[in-house]
């Protein structure tokens, strides 16, 4: 589970239960394991209904991510920063531009990195999975130095579906990998256009792959196989706003 500190969390049945109502932006339920009174059915009703992950923790577990005694069970950790409305997605792809897709990033002081990244070189949206993911934490938000502020952030609840159908609205879907057939300076970027980015540890699933319309590579003269990713982003990203400030395709 990614770390967060205790300014994200919300503690207690009537706390969690009443943002939960009243439409907080939240990243995840933390609920201790075995816990099954009414109002924690309630509360487990509520993120259902909202779709939002649920993580089952030892008793031990949530005490030390709550610091209190008086969790009563639940926790919900919160968003530090709004999340765009997922439905406007299609409105704000109107006009040309490129947008960012990151698959399952785990680590808040990446995910803050790349949208500061983002933010630099003109992205105009970043769209994150719903689960399996950091979110907007107050690390992120920090990192960022604004950025996460700034930029429209999407949380997708189903990536694969969203983004086929970005490239059946005229984007072309370009996944950054270690493989890649295309190195990156010889790619020749769209005016509509996606870029994928993929996990710490596995890099983009084998459906995003194959979702892409071109996989990139970095080339790595130095001999080692991958960069950080967020520091191929920055790497990817400038090399998109270069040549979006001279010729891009259309």
């Amino acid at each position: 589970m990614t770390r967060q500190s205790i300014t994200d969390i919300i503690c207690g049945r009537n706390a969690v239960r009443e943002a939960l109502q009243t439409g907080t932006p939240c990243e995840r339920l933390l609920v201790q394991k075995g816990a099954q009174s009414a109002p924690v059915k309630v509360i487990l009703s509520l993120a259902r209904e909202s779709q939002l992950p649920v993580e089952y923790l030892p008793a031990a577990a949530l005490k030390r991510i709550t610091q209190v005694n008086s969790h009563q069970g639940v926790a919900l950790q919160i968003a530090a920063a709004p999340y765009y409305p997922s439905e406007q997605l299609s409105e704000l792809c109107e006009q040309p531009g490129l947008l960012l897709y990151l698959d399952r990033i785990q680590d808040p002081q990446n995910l803050g990195a790349i949208l500061r990244s983002a933010c630099a070189y003109g992205v105009r949206a970043v769209m994150l999975p719903f689960r399996k993911a950091v979110g907007l934490t107050a690390t992120v938000v920090k990192v960022s130095q604004g950025a996460a502020l700034q930029l429209p952030v999407i949380r997708l609840r189903s990536p694969l579906t969203r983004l086929a159908e970005l490239r059946d609205a005229g984007y072309r879907l370009y996944g950054l990998d270690s493989r890649g057939s295309v190195q990156l300076p010889q790619a020749s970027f769209p005016s509509r256009c996606v870029l994928l980015l993929g996990s710490e540890s596995s890099g983009l699933s084998t459906q995003l792959k194959n979702l892409c319309d071109t996989l990139l590579t970095i080339p790595m003269p130095g001999g080692f196989e991958s960069l950080n990713v967020s520091a191929a982003a920055a790497i990817a990203l400038y090399e998109y706003a270069r040549q979006a400030g001279g010729s891009a395709d259309e």
